[in-house]
């Protein structure tokens, strides 16, 4: 999915993956990093950052420090709808943004049940003992072959800095630079929000929405959320919009990049 805009004029589209870009392999399984594919009832979407929450009670059991969440953008889906990663069902799209194009998606951790036997004075005893595994990792795709980064941090692109999309369906293109939001291309309800990037190489695409923009290199910085995107046939062929990832954690602060492990 990806909302488009051309010129002045504000059109919203739902857009399949296109034929021409065939989706590596890595980004359509779990664990679930920065630019894995999001399946929607609705479309494909592409995961942003894996976040979990902070707080005591968020942490109190096994289970609970276990979940994890998945930012994404809101155009993606409903609330509440099924989100799945190839054909496993991970989650449900639990929160979308009224202010900017960002969404939550909650992912669920695995389950193992086993066995634990002991052999006091008193006899053989045996108990069920459960153990949970997140299904997402504060990682990014930084390269074609699924070779993926720790995330160490969130920050925005310097002026003249290049950084970098990793969408599932354009994958890593690391062509990207600041440029002025072109009038029409804000947000209808809280414009100063949106910022704006332009490629020397392929724009983003249908399915792309809700990727990560990030740090070229090392340095493991996420920056944004990609949001929409000029067609080909208007007046800003290879620019796109992203919402600052500094704008999630002035909405929802309690949450903190997920461990890497």
């Amino acid at each position: 999915m990806l909302t488009v805009y051309k010129s002045t004029l504000v059109l919203v589209a739902i857009l399949s993956t296109s034929s021409v870009f065939a989706v590596e392999s890595f980004r359509t399984r779990t664990p679930i990093l920065s630019g894995t594919q999001l399946v929607f009832p609705q479309g494909e979407c592409t995961a942003g950052l894996v976040l979990k929450k902070t707080g005591m009670w968020e942490n109190m059991t096994p289970y609970r420090r276990a979940v994890r969440y998945v930012l994404t953008a809101s155009h993606c889906g409903r609330t509440n709808d099924d989100v799945k990663v190839g054909n496993q069902v991970v989650g449900k799209f639990v929160w979308r943004s009224e202010r900017s194009d960002l969404g939550l998606v909650r992912i669920e951790p695995s389950r193992r049940n086993f066995t634990h036997c002991s052999a006091p004075s008193t006899g053989l005893a045996c108990s069920i003992v459960t153990t949970y595994e997140p299904l997402a990792l504060g990682k990014i795709f930084v390269s074609t072959t699924g070779i993926a980064l720790s995330i160490r941090g969130t920050g925005a692109p310097n002026t003249n800095e290049v950084f970098c999309t990793s969408g599932h369906t354009t994958g890593i293109n690391c062509t990207w630079g600041k440029v002025p939001t072109p009038p029409g291309w804000m947000h209808p309800v809280t414009p100063q929000i949106t910022k704006s990037a332009e490629t020397y190489g392929r724009n983003v695409e249908g399915g792309d929405s809700g990727g990560p923009v990030a740090s070229f290199g090392t340095r493991g910085l996420i920056y944004g959320i990609i949001s929409t995107k000029g067609m080909h046939w208007s007046e800003h062929p290879n620019k796109m919009t992203y919402v600052p990832i500094a704008q999630f954690f002035q909405e929802q602060p309690g949450y903190e990049i997920a461990p890497s492990n």
